[in-house]
C-alpha cells in the first residue's frame, strides 16, 4: 500500500492573528510649546531700540558732515557800489567816481578810476578849505578865465568838465596864495641839452647851439614887449614868428606849455605857480633869483651854460605855512580824508 507524504492539515476556519502592538520609539517625541508673548516694555526691547537709535544718529551725523564738506563755500556778496572814501562829511561812492571818469575818458581803466578818485578828493578838500577861509571863485572869474583860454566860445559850447576844471584851478591858485610859499608868474622859457656835455655831439649839438643863440636874442625882446603891456603869450608869439627864430620856435614854451603845439592853446594863459618843488627843475641860481623878485617885477634869466632861459613876470607872491602845494594837500588829507574801500 502506497504511502502518501504527510502534509500539515489546514483547519477549515483559521483564526486571524492578533493585531500587532506598536513598539515604543527609541526617539522620544518633544511636544511644541506655544510661543511666548513679546513685551514692548521689557528691558531687552528697550536696549535693542536704544542701539538702533544710536546707530541712526551716528549715521546722520556722519552723512551731514560729508554733505557739508561737499557743499561749496558760500561766496561773499559783493557790493556793486561800495563807499570808497569820506572827505569831511561828504561820502564818495564808486558810482560817483565812475560817472566823473566817463565824462573825460572813453576807456575807464582801474588807473583812470584811481586818478579820478584822487582828483575828487582834492576838489572836496579845496571846497572845505575855501569855505573855512571864505575864499570864493565867482562865475564872472570863471567866465573871464574861459574867455582867455577858449576865445569867443559860448557857455553852451564849453563842456561842463572844462568849466569845473577852470573853477578849481582858480580856487587852487587863491588857496595857494594864502597857504603856500609861492610865486605866481607868467613865463616864456626854453630848454636845450647842455652843449658842453661830451655826450651831446654832431647834429644834436649844432642844433642846441643854434637854439641857444636864438634864445639869447629873442628873450630880451619878449621882456621888452611884456613891459610895454603885452601878455606873455602875445609877446612870445610876436617875436617867434620872425624868421630868424625858426629853431627856437620848436622848443619855446609859455607858462610851461610848448607854444607850437595846437593842443596847448587853451593852457597858455594860465599863470604858472612856482613853489619849492620847482627848485630841482629850475636849478638853485634861477630859483633863488625868481623868489627874490617882487610882485610886478619882469626879468630875463639864463643858466650859466645858456642851455635854458626864462622871461619871468611876477603876478603875485605869497608867504605861507607850507613850502609847496603837495605838502599842503597831504596835510589836509590826513585831516579830512578816510579811505574806506581802496580801489
Amino acid at each position: 500500500m502506497e504511502q502518501t507524504p504527510n502534509t500539515p492539515s489546514v483547519p477549515a476556519n483559521p483564526t486571524p492573528p492578533p493585531p500587532s502592538v506598536p513598539q515604543p520609539s527609541s526617539n522620544p517625541v518633544i511636544e511644541a510649546t506655544p510661543p511666548r508673548k513679546f513685551s514692548f516694555g521689557s528691558p531687552k526691547f528697550l536696549l535693542v531700540l536704544l542701539v538702533i537709535l544710536l546707530l541712526l544718529i551716528g549715521g546722520f551725523i556722519v552723512l551731514s558732515s560729508v554733505i557739508k564738506k561737499q557743499e561749496p563755500a558760500p561766496t561773499q556778496q559783493v557790493n556793486a557800489n561800495p563807499l570808497l572814501a569820506t572827505v569831511g562829511d561828504k561820502k564818495i561812492y564808486k558810482s560817483d567816481v565812475v560817472s566823473a571818469a566817463r565824462q573825460q575818458y572813453t576807456n575807464v581803466t582801474d588807473k583812470v578810476l584811481q586818478q579820478t578818485l584822487n582828483l575828487t578828493i582834492e576838489r572836496d578838500i579845496l571846497d572845505i578849505v575855501s569855505k573855512q577861509s571864505n575864499v570864493i571863485v565867482s562865475p564872472q572869474e570863471i567866465n573871464n578865465s574861459l574867455a582867455q583860454r577858449l576865445g569867443n566860445a559860448t557857455n553852451n559850447q564849453i563842456p561842463q568838465n572844462v568849466v569845473t576844471a577852470t573853477k578849481y584851478d582858480l580856487l587852487k591858485q587863491k588857496i595857494m596864495s594864502i597857504q603856500v610859499n609861492s610865486i605866481t608868474a607868467s613865463t616864456a622859457s626854453y630848454w636845450t641839452p647842455d652843449s658842453s656835455n661830451p655826450e651831446v655831439s654832431g647834429e644834436r649839438k649844432q642844433l642846441a647851439l643854434k637854439q641857444q643863440a636864438e634864445g639869447a636874442k629873442a628873450l630880451p625882446q619878449i621882456e621888452k614887449l611884456v613891459k610895454n603891456g603885452q601878455t606873455m603869450e602875445n609877446a612870445t608869439q610876436t617875436i617867434i614868428k620872425q624868421p630868424q627864430y625858426t629853431d627856437l620856435a620848436k622848443i619855446i614854451a609859455v607858462n610851461g606849455y610848448l607854444l607850437n603845439d595846437p593842443s596847448n592853446q587853451s593852457l597858455l594863459l594860465i599863470p604858472k605857480v612856482l613853489t619849492q618843488q620847482d627848485k630841482s627843475i629850475l636849478g638853485d641860481t634861477i630859483f633863488t633869483t625868481i623868489f627874490s623878485m617882487q610882485k610886478g617885477d619882469i626879468k630875463t634869466l639864463f643858466t650859466a651854460e645858456n642851455s635854458s632861459g626864462y622871461v619871468i613876470q611876477v603876478l603875485d607872491k605869497a608867504t605861507g605855512e607850507f613850502k609847496n602845494y603837495n605838502d599842503w594837500l597831504e596835510t589836509q588829507k590826513k585831516k579830512y580824508v578816510t579811505i574806506v574801500n581802496p580801489l
